[in-house]
């Protein structure tokens, strides 16, 4: 074995125990991921009447605030006499002024730490109104219900922190209970895990690019200087 050959099984050799090592860390990632990650998102309640009474016929961790036509036609399939809520808590990272708004038809309403932040309720067609309330950083319940009558049903959510930016609170600040201080920090360790497992993928498929491509080069380079060798006249004395 020549040393460029030797060279290169050695090279061949630790990119295969890097590309094992890496793929064992993402698997390990992946079963953190799975048993450390928080539940996101607000405990929905599905009720076939129109006021919220008996029991809801359908629960759902949901972490998106809308009207989700399967499970609603599932629930009503004429999409008429229905109500939902939703409940939990909002994770705030800045003090702020935050503004809540609903558009909806029928009614909707929305409380913040117990307090009527808007007020869109009633049997109407669509309507939009806002209310504003000044939250510290920290978890603060919120608790959304929505009506619907006859006629059409739409129900449209928005959460934003006022300022010179309005930036719009996103699903990974909803959670259906306050989980501890020790559960969110495990889960930020796992978090800063997973994104240098994904960065040195990053690297280490661009260093495989690189390096595949200079064997290549020295493999050429290698076969000329050899082909130059056997046809040079005095190469066969």
């Amino acid at each position: 074995m020549n040393e460029v050959n030797k060279q290169h099984y050695y090279i061949k050799k630790g990119l295969s125990f890097f590309g094992i090592a890496l793929f064992v860390a993402s698997v390990v990632s992946y079963r953190l991921e799975r048993k450390y990650s928080i539940p996101r998102g607000l405990e929905t309640l599905y009720y076939n009447n129109r006021g919220f009474y008996d029991e809801p016929v359908f629960k759902e961790l949901e972490e998106k605030i809308d009207l989700r036509k399967a499970k609603i036609e599932e629930l009503s399939p004429t999409r008429q006499n229905y109500s939902i809520e939703w409940e939990g808590y909002i994770f705030i990272e800045q003090a702020a002024l935050y503004e809540f708004t609903t558009a909806s038809d029928d009614g909707s309403v929305v409380f913040i730490n117990n307090i009527l932040v808007v007020d869109n309720g009633g049997f109407h067609s669509l309507k939009e109104v806002s209310g504003e309330i000044f939250l510290l950083p920290g978890f603060h319940s919120i608790w959304i219900r929505y009506c619907q009558g006859e006629g059409a049903d739409t129900l449209l959510f928005k959460a934003l922190k006022r300022g010179h930016d309005k930036t719009s609170i996103n699903k990974k600040q909803l959670f259906p209970s306050i989980p501890t201080l020790r559960a969110l920090r495990i889960e930020q360790g796992v978090e800063t895990y997973t994104r240098v497992v994904y960065y040195v993928w990053g690297i280490g498929i661009l260093s495989l690019a690189v390096i595949w491509l200079l064997i290549k080069r020295r493999r050429l380079g290698s076969k000329k200087v050899t082909t130059s060798k056997q046809s040079w006249p005095g190469a066969l004395a």
